[in-house]
């Protein structure tokens, strides 16, 4: 399996995005740009078609990056992906453990803080919360929670990733950080640029900026374990 220390940038891969763009490709660029985490979100593929672009992207980030797999936890353990990411109408995390092989992660998404809190008590490794800010990709869904809410997101999530998702884009992943958040992740505005790896870049040179204060009852907190 692909492995991942301290990440930033979390690159989401639809082939649905980005007007049929090759996901190989795209995820080659956002690689050399500086994405360290990436998910294929696939769900109108068939399941071999899925299997075939995991394991591909298996190899191309090996020593790179992490792969993560949306929502299928069998076709992660197939492809030995980094682990799998499911929503809140998908496997548990303790239902995808069964299925993922030793050392395999278990990400989560969240939309208010009652659901990370039971994430949190089921054990999943990563903890991802959105729409931070309105997304194309996810009209319908959740509200809009804005940046600010994210310190209260980390408090919960104690050692654990936090992923911001929803309508992040290099204007804004600062401010994703700034609030609590460890991770951006990043869907349309990587598939829809005309160069994806210096959009990547931007996105990886604007979290550089970012500074997190902690609140003081942050303050003893363990630091943010690697996953």
């Amino acid at each position: 399996m692909g492995s991942a220390g301290c990440t930033v940038l979390y690159a989401l891969l639809d082939p649905d995005v980005g007007a049929g763009r090759d996901v190989l490709g795209l995820a080659s660029k956002v690689l050399d740009g500086g994405a360290t985490w990436l998910q294929l979100r696939a769900k109108n593929l068939p399941d071999a078609q899925v299997l075939e672009l995991g394991t591909a992207l298996v190899a191309l980030s090996a020593g790179r990056a992490g792969v993560w797999i949306n929502d299928r936890a069998d076709l992660a353990a197939l492809c030995g992906a980094y682990g799998v990411h499911v929503g809140q109408e998908d496997l548990t995390v303790a239902q995808a453990r069964k299925v993922l092989r030793p050392g395999q992660r278990v990400g989560v998404s969240t939309h208010d803080l009652s659901q990370v809190e039971r994430a949190v008590a089921d054990g999943a490794d990563v903890v991802a919360f959105g729409p931070v800010f309105a997304s194309p990709t996810k009209q319908g869904h959740a509200a809009v929670t804005g940046p600010e809410v994210l310190r209260e997101v980390r408090a919960r999530a104690g050692d654990r990733p936090v992923v911001a998702i929803g309508g992040i884009t290099a204007q804004n992943a600062a401010q994703c950080l700034a609030h609590g958040a460890t991770h951006v992740a990043v869907i349309g505005a990587l598939a829809h640029a005309s160069d994806p790896k210096a959009a990547a870049r931007a996105v990886v040179e604007a979290c550089l900026t970012a500074s997190y204060m902690p609140d003081t009852q942050d303050v003893s907190r363990p630091p943010r374990r690697r996953v």
